[in-house]
């Protein structure tokens, strides 16, 4: 039987920043496996030559950052269709690096 699952993926969500009072903290995970170690901060998704790549926030330097806000404070604020999640993934134009 096979068994696949998030580590079998090597992929997960993991918050990376929380604000408190106000003030925002980078928060991470930071296991044994250093492969396995979290991004810092509030990030941001780029584009450059065809590339797609997380870089934080203060390092955007005028790039537009292309994630979209699908969720707010518990709210669905982006339906997407199933198709268009199906279309997405099928797409090959972009490369994506972590």
């Amino acid at each position: 039987m096979q068994v696949i699952n998030r580590d079998v993926q090597r992929f997960a969500f993991k918050s990376s920043a929380q604000c408190r009072n106000g003030i925002w903290y980078d928060i991470m995970k930071n296991p044994l496996d250093q492969s396995k170690k979290s991004k810092t901060g509030k990030l941001a998704l780029i584009e450059e030559n065809g590339i797609v790549k997380t870089v934080r926030q203060e390092e955007l330097n005028n790039r537009k950052d292309i994630l979209q806000t699908v969720f707010l404070n518990g709210e669905l604020v982006k339906e997407i269709t199933f198709g268009q999640v199906r279309t997405n993934s099928n797409e090959t134009s972009l490369n994506l690096v972590s």
